[in-house]
């Protein structure tokens, strides 16, 4: 089931299928995590229910109180009116068209989103979990220095003596037989390589001197292969030499130095086969951990005769020598963590690679951790244990399988919203597991696609920060969105509220086709075009928000408050001014008011964040038309269908008057609220 061949060759014997077979146990597994609903979506709902409950009670008392002034069925439009225009309908419209739009974008920064609903949990993240190879580097593997005979060679540097040392091009020769590059291509032509990366970058070599892939399948068969895997960490494959009848078999293996190592017992040496002695471990390892100090990827080789009485372990082999492969980060990485710090993003990486190069490639991009993990602790250790390692700043796990990256990742989501990358079908249960997974695109399988969130379709690790940026975006504008609507809401609410206690008129203070009218104009335009607005310049400054951060938090719920009941006062008394001039005028005038005070608060709110006008010409064509729209209704004959009279200069200069009083009015509410919760979170 959900068997291929990717790297490698392989017979395969069927003895189990379907659910039985490990692919199907970790399909097992990932059908009994649930599809848990995003923070946002919960947060959604729980406001949508409050909303829903006090608008009932509002309209409730609002009938009641209508009923002793006026008849039933006036009383219940307006009931039902102001109960269609209090619940902010517009917000699913909008929080969709952010969404929709943020995907986009984020595609073309090369992140697929596969769930809508993730578009804006991106933007939560306060910790990235990233493998190293691919995704902070660039899976470029250059062999730049030999190890071999106790001498380092740099192999960009052609040294035509080298070709007396057997044991050189051993070495070469060990890395092009335990390969599964295919190659096409004339040899002294253009050449084309499919497979790995660190495998293509050991068959260049080879080929750089002399030994071609060509001339090894002339002279070698493949009989057998044992494959690389995270646990085991090398790989070895069976060979006989095709031109000699009765030569025996040999072993070629390759893998990580410290663990290689461990299954030699000779070496080879000035072209003769002695025994390993204990210091000839010493050297070799301590050359690795040099190597791996300057940022390269380092593989073991080693070799075996074997005879027919030889069951093909991986044991009592002859050691070669060492290759060393860099791997250079990608060029934006060191700006992007840069950037990650600045937006109070915590980034870990765990890597199947060497602690050493891990450390190196880290010190390297700017990655700061208080030391390296490796797996074999991570195994040992409790959760506590992790968390403690945590807590202590450490940001490097090295030597880690994917059972190592779901321990860490399931005691980060305690207190985080993390970001888990993965390419593997081992990496499925991790990526599933995360408030957000990522898989990769290039080099991901399908099943680590299938279970993610994001895709990112050039396997970089600044696509991943791209993303977030987007995010935050669009939970800016969902913000603003509520911030602006909520505030029109409250005030049409109050309004009609104060009115029923506060005056005596032949008509409630709002027809129903008024209120109805206003809530089209408010949720309408405007309010979709706040959902394309562009991010912040400082966006990136910001700190993520708490994980128990509400939409609508403490400052932001003051803030609408407060302006709510600035735009109600500011209204009634636009509406007393008038009144004296006739009750269906000073109606009308509160009627444009309403339209007309949304251009302050989107203006008080655009301050607040820094944003030009210009920024957003849909936001600017919305209010227009808006406006527009309002004007029609005041001086065309369709204004006695809104009960509405045309309005003259002395209205408008008191309509005028009330918007620069409210727009400066606003900008103090803003500072006054700002200052108290900056202070406030300071201390």
């Amino acid at each position: 089931m959900n068997t291929s061949v990717y790297v490698g060759n392989a017979k395969i014997k069927i003895s189990k299928v379907g659910m039985q077979t490990k692919v199907g146990e970790i399909a097992n597994k990932l059908q009994q995590i649930p599809n848990e609903r995003t923070s946002f979506e919960e947060e959604v709902a729980s406001f949508s229910k409050k909303i829903f409950w006090v608008t009932g009670f509002i309209t409730v008392v609002i009938f009641l109180g209508n009923l002793f002034k006026y008849d039933l069925y006036t009383s219940l439009l307006t009931a039902v009116s102001l109960a269609v225009a209090a619940i902010p309908e517009g917000l699913p419209a909008v929080v969709v068209l952010s969404l929709a739009i943020g995907a986009k974008t984020m595609f073309k920064n090369n992140a697929l989103i596969r769930r809508l609903n993730v578009v804006e949990s991106i933007g939560a993240v306060d910790v990235v979990c990233s493998d190293k190879t691919g995704t902070i580097t660039k899976n470029e593997m250059t062999v730049v220095r030999l190890f071999v005979n106790n001498k380092v060679y740099n192999t960009e540097i052609q040294d035509k003596d080298r070709k007396d040392e057997d044991e050189f091009y051993s070495l070469l020769e060990c890395g092009a037989i335990c390969n599964n590059t295919k190659v096409s291509g004339h040899p002294e032509g253009d050449r084309k390589y499919i497979g790995e990366q660190t495998e293509i970058g050991i068959i260049r070599v080879a080929e750089a001197f002399g030994i071609y892939n060509e001339k090894i399948n002339e002279q070698y068969a493949k009989i057998n292969e044992i494959p690389f895997s995270s646990e085991r960490k090398m790989m070895s494959v069976v060979v006989h030499e095709k031109l000699e009848k009765n030569a025996n078999k040999k072993m070629f293996s390759k893998g990580a130095p410290e663990v290689l190592i461990e299954k030699c017992n000779r070496i080879l040496e000035n072209g003769k086969v002695r025994k390993m002695e204990l210091n000839d471990k010493k050297v070799i390892l301590s050359q690795n951990e040099n190597f791996a100090v300057s940022a390269y990827r380092v593989l073991g080789f080693a070799y075996k005769e074997i005879d027919d009485n030889d069951k093909q372990t991986e044991k009592d082999l002859i050691w070669i020598g060492l290759e060393a492969m860099v791997d250079p980060p990608h060029t934006e990485i060191v700006d992007t963590l840069k950037n990650c710090q600045t937006a109070g993003i915590r980034v870990i990486m765990i890597t199947g690679d060497n602690p050493i190069t891990a450390k190196a490639i880290a010190d390297t991009i700017g990655l700061k951790s208080e030391g390296v993990l490796e797996g074999k602790d991570i195994e040992k250790m409790t959760v506590r244990d992790v968390q403690n390692s945590l807590d202590e700043n450490i940001n490097i796990f090295a030597r880690t399988t994917p059972m190592h990256k779901l321990k860490i990742l399931k005691v980060l989501e305690k207190n985080n919203r993390v970001a888990m990358t993965g390419d593997g079908v081992n990496d499925s249960l991790a990526i599933k597991q995360a408030n957000v997974g990522i898989a990769m695109g290039q080099r991901g399988t399908s099943v680590a696609k299938e279970s993610s969130d994001i895709v990112l379709l050039d396997d970089n690790f600044s696509t991943i920060i791209k993303a977030i940026k987007e995010g935050r975006r669009i939970f800016d504008n969902i913000r603003k969105f509520m911030n602006y609507l909520l505030v029109s809401n409250i005030a049409e609410v109050f309004v009609l509220f104060l009115s029923v206690f506060l005056f005596t008129l032949d008509k409630p203070i709002l027809i129903p086709v008024q209120i109805l009218w206003i809530n089209l104009l408010t949720d309408g335009m405007p309010a979709l075009a706040l959902g394309v607005d562009p991010a912040r310049k400082d966006i990136m400054k910001d700190k993520p928000r708490h994980k128990n951060e509400a939409i609508i938090n403490k400052r932001l719920a003051w803030l609408i408050g407060l302006m709510g009941a600035k735009k109600t006062i500011v209204l009634l008394i636009t509406f007393l001014l008038v009144l004296p001039q006739g009750e269906d005028l000073a109606r009308t005038t509160l009627f444009t008011g309403f339209i007309l005070y949304e251009f302050v608060r989107i203006a008080s709110i655009r301050s607040q964040e820094k944003l030009n006008w210009t920024s957003n010409p849909w936001l600017l064509i919305a209010l227009l038309v808006s406006l527009l729209l309002q004007l029609v209704i005041v001086y065309s004959p369709l204004n006695v269908f809104f009960h509405a009279v045309p309005l003259g200069l002395g209205q408008w200069f008191i309509l005028l008057s009330g918007v620069c009083i409210g727009y400066f009015t606003a900008l103090l509410i803003t500072k006054l609220v700002s200052d108290y919760f900056e202070k406030k979170e300071a201390n």
